[in-house]
């Protein structure tokens, strides 16, 4: 039934395509006839510029060479519109000639599908698309006094009342959602109907099945089993099939079918076989005996037929331009042979595409770091890469008897690799209900040599399940020490002096310690995770007296520039302390600030620096006091004494006795003024040492 559709619907098709292209040639046509004009316009054109140059020979130079130009672009354009013409008229014919040979093969396809329908045991009433007028197809005869109104189903009365009204829901719902129902209605003479419901795309179909039909004049009953409604639906009719009816349903087949004589000689051929060997008609493929296999397949297909009744083998054919590869049957029935071809070449070209992807998939699975196994529907192992052989040390000889699962497991326990089961039989049962299962499992395992396997375990949807093992040991090794590193790293934080924030490299904060609260006088509470970098400096600003160097020490944490360094300063709060401050780029982009609380320490510089200030105005002083003695003091002294010896010599003449014991007094008081003197060079002497 549904193939009658597709054929009516095609048969439809190609003849609107056949009237779009007879109106496509028609306006072609009238285009065409533009041609004439077009060059007689050009003709026109060139006698008027012929007058117009006669009147003006001043011009007639000038214009000579655009008139040319002009007659012929005028010509070229004729010749290419009339060669265009040519061609897609040409063009035009062939499509319509294979749109009508087309059109009759479909035709004769519709009508051997409607006899092989009016041939059958079964009405069908169909409803195409919306239209409300229904079809009947089929042997209207089959059922005993069958209702003129056939077409007025809600109002038939040839049924009793409870299978007319269980027909109207079932036909509404039919017509409303698209659920399809088959039901077994009677008559009111007690005769027993199946009728079935179906939707083929916005087509509805009803089919009417007599529960008894005559054959050859016998009356042939039907056996239900179960309702056909359910899974394990069947009717069984013992009949016998008609052998036109069996030619009508091998023609309609999408399999090249044939019959040959006793000679080999095609008697009959299938519409599947005249599109396999591109012919027009079955009467031209018999007539001129068109092969669809070549001699030698011919050859081999005979001598089997011949030898042992009939032949089944896979054989190879051109179908178009292409060699095409067949799955033959031929057999030898009532003195001919019948025969048919399917065409596997998808089927081995899509096998060849799925061994390739199955050998590059296992050659990608034995270079990974993670154990692979795979086991078939009967828990059996048919593939293994080698990290499951280095895993679960296994020997290779082991591997090649092609383990069960369950021993793989009694194996690897042996080998003290599983994890410790207070009931191993009952875990390994448990295990082993992942082949009863469609969903992925996942599993830890820790065995007693310290490892730690990751497992999981996929079924497979044709049979089968696929494990992967991976050895997380070292991962959580790693994980653990670096979990352990970063809380001791947190605990440091939280125990530092210094005041830390750490910014990410998008300039919002990540962490920030309790001493850096209390240096900016800030509520835990203020402070949330991801604040940008202006709001924490908005939150601090109040306390410091220069506000610029937040300017500054933003630009240091929100730079882009990939030379990045580190920056050191020193900031005065409002309240009276001081902190060193420096920025620090960590490795992932980020940016650590630290402050450091130097109130003390600055203010005993300070005072430090004004001590050695005065302590060296002291040594200044001192050094001064000295230098007056030694040159202002000493230097006279010393000319005195010199004088006061060169008087008291013979040489100054002869002294009186009174100026005699002046000199003494002089001598005498100023060598002890030198010794003070002295001595107390010697002291400071002694203090700078």
């Amino acid at each position: 039934m549904k193939s009658i559709l597709h054929a009516r619907n095609a048969l439809n098709f190609k003849n609107v395509q056949k009237l779009v292209r007879c109106g496509a040639l028609r306006r072609l046509n009238q285009q065409t006839n533009l041609i004439p004009q077009i060059s007689m316009s050009a003709v026109c054109f060139s006698a008027m510029q012929t007058v117009a140059i006669a009147s003006e020979p001043s011009i007639a130079q000038s214009h000579s060479t655009f008139l040319a130009t002009v007659l012929v672009g005028v010509s070229g354009f004729a010749l290419y519109i009339g060669q265009q013409y040519f061609k897609q008229k040409q063009s035009l014919l062939e499509e319509r000639s294979s749109t009508t040979l087309n059109n009759q093969i479909m035709s004769s396809r519709l009508n051997r599908v409607e006899r092989a329908l009016a041939q059958s045991n079964n009405i069908f009433i169909v409803w195409t698309g919306r239209s409300t007028v229904a079809e009947i197809i089929g042997n209207v005869h089959i059922i005993s006094e069958l209702p003129k109104d056939i077409l007025q189903i809600p109002k038939w009365k040839w049924l009793n009342e409870t299978s007319q009204n269980q027909l109207n829901v079932h036909l509404g719902q039919l017509r409303a959602i698209g659920q399809e129902f088959s039901i077994t209605a009677h008559t009111l003479k007690d005769e027993t109907i199946i009728i079935t419901g179906t939707a083929q795309g916005s087509d509805i179909i009803l089919t009417l099945q007599p529960s008894a039909l005559k054959v050859n004049g016998e009356l042939i009953t039907r056996t239900l089993t179960a309702p056909i409604s359910t899974p394990t639906d069947s009717i069984t009719l013992d009949r016998h099939i008609k052998p036109t009816q069996m030619l009508d349903l091998l023609d309609i087949s999408i399999y090249p079918s044939w019959i040959r004589d006793e000679t080999g000689a095609l008697l009959w051929v299938n519409f599947a076989y005249v599109e396999a060997v591109e012919s027009s008609s079955a009467e031209r493929v018999i007539a001129e005996q068109i092969e669809l296999l070549d001699d030698a397949a011919r050859k081999l297909i005979r001598h089997d037929v011949t030898k042992k009744g009939q032949f089944r083998g896979r054989l190879t054919g051109v179908v178009g331009a292409s060699r095409a590869n067949f799955e033959v049957f031929e057999a030898k029935i009532d003195g001919n042979s019948k025969g048919l071809a399917i065409n596997i070449s998808a089927y081995l070209v899509g096998k060849q595409d799925l061994e390739r992807q199955l050998n590059a998939h296992k050659n990608t699975l034995e270079h990974i770091p993670i154990a692979v196994a795979m086991f078939n529907s009967a828990k059996e192992l048919v593939f293994n890469n080698l990290a499951f052989e280095k895993l679960w040390e296994i020997d290779a000889d082991f591997i090649a008897e092609n383990p069960s699962e369950s021993r793989i497991l009694d194996y690897l326990r042996e080998k003290n690799l599983l994890p410790e089961q207070a009931d191993f039989k009952k875990w390994k049962i448990q295990h082993l209900e992942i082949y009863r299962s469609n969903q992925m499992k996942e599993e830890w395992w820790y065995s007693p040599k310290g490892k730690t396997i990751h497992v999981i375990a996929n079924p497979n949807p044709a049979g089968g399940v696929i494990y992967f093992y991976e050895d997380v040991s070292q991962q959580i090794s790693i994980e653990t020490q670096y979990n352990s590193l970063m809380q001791l790293q947190h605990e440091t934080l939280e125990a530092l002096t210094e005041g830390v924030a750490v910014f990410g490299s998008n300039g919002r904060l990540r962490l920030v310690n309790p001493a850096f609260l209390q240096q900016w006088h800030l509520n835990a509470n203020a402070i949330i995770p991801d604040m940008r970098v202006e709001e924490i400096f908005k939150l601090c600003a109040p306390q410091l007296h220069d506000k610029t160097i937040w300017s500054m020490l933003k630009g240091h944490i929100t730079t882009i520039n990939q030379q990045r360094y580190t920056v050191q300063g020193q900031m005065e709060c409002k309240n009276g302390s001081i902190l060193d401050w420096s920025t620090l780029p960590l490795p992932d982009g980020g940016t650590l600030l630290k402050f450091s609380d130097t109130t003390a320490t600055t203010q005993m510089r300070r005072s430090l620096a004004e001590r050695n200030e005065a302590l060296e105005a002291a040594h200044k002083l001192k050094n001064d006091f000295i230098q007056h003695i030694s040159y202002q003091l000493r230097s006279p002294l010393t000319n005195v004494i010199g004088f006061t010896e060169l008087m008291q010599s013979d040489n100054s003449g002869k002294l009186t006795k009174k100026q005699g014991e002046y000199l003494s007094y002089i001598m005498s008081s100023s060598s002890s003024l030198l010794n003070i003197i002295n001595d107390i060079l010697k002291f400071f002497n002694i203090f700078n040492k």
